[in-house]
């Protein structure tokens, strides 16, 4: 179980910023105890032609062995990422849409690509 927050700056400056904390689960140390893994991320939105896009990153601000996999403060998460929803004709409020998230680890040296398809009704 996680517990997060997240709140947004203002209208004019839409960037997000979020706190999330591990209470429970298999978020332990080494040596049985609880550890409270805690993760933050700043994104910000942002609209390129009739793309929506953001871009953000993310850290886990303390030392989270069995979780993030880090020994006390490190960035975990660069990321760019977009989504495109379209109408289909004659189908009223349904929508297609395709997201993609492109992420870089710098701790662990390590890039996703990430891609969805969606519908909605």
């Amino acid at each position: 179980m996680e517990l997060g927050v997240a709140w947004r700056v203002t209208e004019k400056v839409p960037v997000t910023l979020s706190w999330n904390t591990m209470l429970f689960g298999g978020d332990r140390k080494n040596d049985g105890s609880r550890n409270y893994s805690t993760y933050a991320e700043i994104v910000y939105p942002f609209r390129a032609s009739s793309v929506d896009m953001n871009a953000g990153v993310g850290m886990t601000l303390r030392a989270t062995e069995n979780m993030y996999g880090t020994t006390g403060f490190a960035v975990t998460n660069v990321f760019v990422g977009a989504r495109k929803m379209w109408p289909v004709q004659k189908q009223g409020s349904v929508q297609i849409g395709i997201f993609t998230n492109l992420i870089w680890n710098p701790g662990q040296e390590k890039v996703n690509f990430l891609g969805d398809l969606s519908f909605m009704f």
